[in-house]
């Protein structure tokens, strides 16, 4: 795909060719479903230094990439629709990926790190259970919460499907599908933290949340500002703490038993069916973009 390959060399986070700025990459996108020689489309567009950059030597190495299934690019199908319809041109055009990204379900589930035996054990059955109703999880790869339920996920047997979204070039934990904002080697930040704490969220617009602090951390962070940006369903597990009450009290919905947490996940909003961009739309910041009502579609390439 041209577009796959384009994003892949302007965008990845491995790409030696990287150069965009990612809040350019639906105009980008959009210039090649055009016919032409993509660095032509770029330099007519006015993207000249981007132009310069995407050499035969670029498309080669983002051809590379999308056809061993090194990288996860905005023109993928298994692309996060979450992330389109919710995050617009803030969503990450391309992120490296070890693994493959299946169809289906998913929800968040995320919480604190440091956790008590019982909440160990309990993230655990969670992370069982959703496996066992047909959920995919997705995480952010840290210990606690996160390595607790991908290790239930994982206990179910060989078919779990666990997505680990990293804000490290490591590697994830014993999950064998993660998605890396960052370069191989590099080191935890915090700031990448922030933007996977909400790309966990954004991927179905549901999430599960197990532990949390009240008014600091990740997690409260995260959950918070996701509900209130742009309305996530947070699925909070009622513990007694503060920080469950308090997520409550700032827009969650609460749920104590797997009976009821099954009640509150086919309550949930569907996302609407992934959309093509409206790219004229020029508001900037990070709403999401109009779309026009019709569904997505790339051009390969010939």
């Amino acid at each position: 795909m041209r577009e796959a390959s384009v994003l892949a060399a302007l965008y990845a986070p491995e790409s030696p060719f990287r150069l965009a700025s990612p809040r350019d990459w639906p105009q980008l996108a959009a210039l090649m479903a055009r016919s032409g020689p993509p660095a032509e489309l770029l330099a007519q567009a006015g993207y000249q230094p981007l132009a310069e950059a995407l050499t035969p030597a670029a498309l080669e190495w983002g051809w590379h990439a999308v056809s061993q299934g090194h990288v996860l690019t905005a023109a993928h199908a298994e692309f996060p629709r979450g992330w389109l319809t919710l995050l617009g041109k803030s969503a990450p055009p391309a992120l490296s990926l070890t693994g493959v990204v299946s169809a289906g379900r998913a929800v968040g589930v995320v919480g604190s790190r440091d956790l008590t035996d019982p909440q160990r054990a309990w993230a655990r059955e969670v992370g069982a259970w959703l496996t066992a109703h047909g959920w995919m999880i997705v995480s952010g790869g840290a210990r606690g919460t996160d390595a607790e339920a991908a290790a239930g996920a994982r206990s179910t047997g060989p078919g779990a499907r666990v997505v680990e979204i990293l804000a490290h070039g490591g590697d994830g934990r014993e999950t064998p599908t993660c998605l890396r904002l960052l370069p191989t080697g590099a080191g935890f930040d915090v700031a990448v933290a922030h933007q996977r704490n909400e790309l966990i969220h954004a991927w179905s617009g549901v999430s599960v949340i197990l532990a949390s602090q009240s008014g600091a951390g990740g997690t409260w962070t995260g959950t918070v500002r996701a509900m209130r940006r742009w309305g996530l369903q947070a699925l909070v597990y009622q513990d007694g703490s503060p920080g469950a009450q308090g997520l409550v009290e700032a827009g969650g919905t609460p749920w104590t038993t797997l009976a009821e947490l099954e009640l509150r996940l086919a309550a949930a909003a569907p996302l609407r069916t992934p959309q093509l961009f409206d790219l004229t739309d020029d508001s900037g910041g990070d709403a999401p973009m109009r779309v026009r009502e019709a569904p997505v579609r790339w051009v390969t390439l010939s």
